[in-house]
């Protein structure tokens, strides 16, 4: 059983996050972990498919982190970037 069953991965077949049910930086947070869960913790791994699948999620990582992503295609920077969710020091 998956802590965080809305963003696991299971073989070939990922679900994805539901940004829908993130209202506070609590859930943010709980939203990110269960990303990491299912994905690993080094974000620079993640996959285009994982990454447009955590969309949501990777506002909540440190500006750091958001310059290790692999937003390499128009569909994962899409994804990302339709969160309005981004501190300053995070653009």
């Amino acid at each position: 059983m998956h802590l965080f069953p809305q963003c696991h991965s299971s073989g070939a077949v990922v679900a994805f996050c539901d940004i829908g049910t993130v209202h506070t930086s609590l859930d943010l947070l709980t939203y990110l972990a269960g990303c990491v869960q299912a994905y690993g913790s080094d974000v620079s791994q993640w996959t285009r498919q994982q990454l447009i699948n955590a969309a949501g999620a990777v506002t909540g990582l440190s500006p750091t982190e958001v310059e290790t992503l692999k937003l390499d295609d128009i569909e994962s920077i899409s994804a990302v970037g339709r969160h309005g969710k981004w501190s300053s020091t995070q653009v």
